[in-house]
């Protein structure tokens, strides 16, 4: 999850990470306010003084902070490489090893929508969305013009690179076993990263 400076910040991380073991028990449903109270060993009084809107604000809060540090963790993996066929991969194993390490929290992503955001909450999520887009965009032009990676509509790569892994990984991810889908998704890794760069590869490649 995202840090956050201070005691207030310190004791908002813990709900929200309780949040989380208490949605990967047992769904939504075991996502109670009681629940999570109890896991992060906090009153319902401090709960809601991080969240006002109790359940349904730290509910967005789980969403927004798990995704920040999704797209955060993505972009720092992709920007350790120079090679577009390195990044390019890099996102996509990046990506699986993520949904491997986070089961119930890649879950919840899938399972979340964000029209149940209060409305504060999903101008939140466009704009990190917008910056997440930017900051791929800008690692992407330089291959774009060197001719490495195909010159395409820029909605057009992210469907190319992490379409399939996303759709693998949303069929397997409800599986019983959490060790059975871990190993599973991280063993398609490779042949879906070539996949994605020759989905992507340019004539210069």
């Amino acid at each position: 999850m995202a840090s956050k400076a201070g005691i207030r910040g310190q004791g908002r991380d813990r709900l929200i990470d309780a949040a989380a073991v208490c949605y990967g028990k047992g769904g939504r449903g075991a996502m109670t306010l009681s629940n999570v109270c109890s896991e992060a060993s906090a009153s319902v009084g401090t709960a809601y003084h991080h969240f006002p809107g109790g359940l349904r604000d730290l509910e967005d809060s789980l969403y927004l902070d798990t995704l920040a540090a999704y797209q955060a963790g993505l972009i720092a993996e992709l920007q350790r490489h120079s090679s577009a066929a390195a990044g390019v991969k890099a996102i996509v194993l990046f990506h699986l090893d993520w949904m491997a390490t986070n089961l119930s929290l890649a879950h919840y992503l899938l399972f979340f929508s964000a029209s149940w955001l209060a409305p504060e909450r999903l101008e939140e999520l466009e704009a990190m969305n917008k910056d997440f887009a930017h900051a791929i965009g800008a690692w992407r032009k330089p291959h774009i013009e060197s001719g490495h990676i195909r010159r395409l509509p820029g909605e057009l790569y992210g469907p190319l690179i992490l379409g399939p892994a996303q759709q693998y990984g949303s069929e397997i991810i409800a599986r019983a076993s959490a060790e059975d889908v871990s190993g599973a998704i991280r063993r398609v890794g490779p042949a879906l990263a070539n996949a994605a760069w020759l989905a992507v590869k340019g004539k210069e490649s």
